[in-house]
């Protein structure tokens, strides 16, 4: 009997339980929160295009004593051109940035731009001589090699820049004669320098591993100075030159 009892009491607190537990309200379900993006980096290597606005100087002078044999007075040179335009071309480099997010960016680029820069001037001579002189000066490209130091601000970095510059210049004087030739002397060398400058860079929201970034860049220009040895009427003379300018443009890059 008291078995058939304690039997009964715990199938009634079973189904007790069972059904209090089926009136008990369902546990919420918590959201699945997505995993944070890793934070971006400037490592890597990219690929560009850029356009802009660039000036040059351009100065020639020296001694030329054939000319003086022609005309006394007229063989001291010192001739100047300047000229500005439209300059475009491309890109390419690397950048390793130290931590993400921000931090220091230390890089390498190498860039080639078609600038077109041709002046022409005449020469002041007075018009009573009957004679007519100009001076050409002409840089069609100009590139450069240059290591770049940066502070990266997330998506944001400014950067200051540096290197190596080059450009082939062709220089040309010229003295005629009721349009007969006197004298010409042309100089056309690949001239080498410096360059310097800085930019703000900013890397639009991509997905994947690449970005397309966007940049703002100033560089100052030097090819520097050097003396070219002529020979005129069978006379040994040195002439000096030396071209600089500046360029402002803006670029687009794709960062891989």
């Amino acid at each position: 009997m008291l078995k058939r009892t304690l039997i009964g009491a715990l199938s009634a607190l079973a189904m007790t339980s069972g059904a209090l537990a089926a009136d008990l309200p369902l546990r919420p379900t918590l959201p699945a929160f997505p995993a944070s993006a890793p934070a971006f980096t400037w490592t890597g290597f990219y690929l560009g295009a850029n356009a802009g606005y660039v000036s040059s100087h351009n100065r020639l002078d020296g001694s030329v004593p054939a000319l003086d044999a022609i005309l006394p007075g007229i063989g001291t040179l010192a001739l100047e051109t300047s000229s500005d335009g439209f300059t475009g071309g491309g890109q390419l480099g690397y950048n390793y940035q130290f931590g993400a997010g921000s931090g220091l960016v230390l890089g390498l680029e190498a860039d080639f731009a078609y600038t077109g820069l041709d002046r022409t001037v005449a020469l002041p001579i007075p018009a009573a001589l009957g004679l007519q002189g100009r001076f050409r000066s002409h840089l069609d490209e100009l590139g450069t090699i240059r290591a770049r130091l940066g502070y990266a601000y997330g998506r944001f970095m400014l950067y200051g820049t540096g290197g190596f510059a080059y450009g082939e210049t062709v220089r040309e004087a010229s003295l005629t004669a009721d349009g007969q030739p006197l004298a010409r002397v042309t100089v056309d060398d690949l001239d080498v320098g410096y360059a310097v400058g800085g930019g703000l860079e900013y890397a639009l929201l991509t997905s994947g591993p690449g970005a397309v970034t966007l940049r703002g860049e100033y560089l100052h220009y030097d090819l520097g100075q050097r003396g070219k040895p002529l020979s005129l009427y069978g006379q040994d003379t040195v002439v000096r030159m030396r071209n600089d300018g500046d360029l402002g443009r803006v670029g687009v890059n794709y960062k891989f």
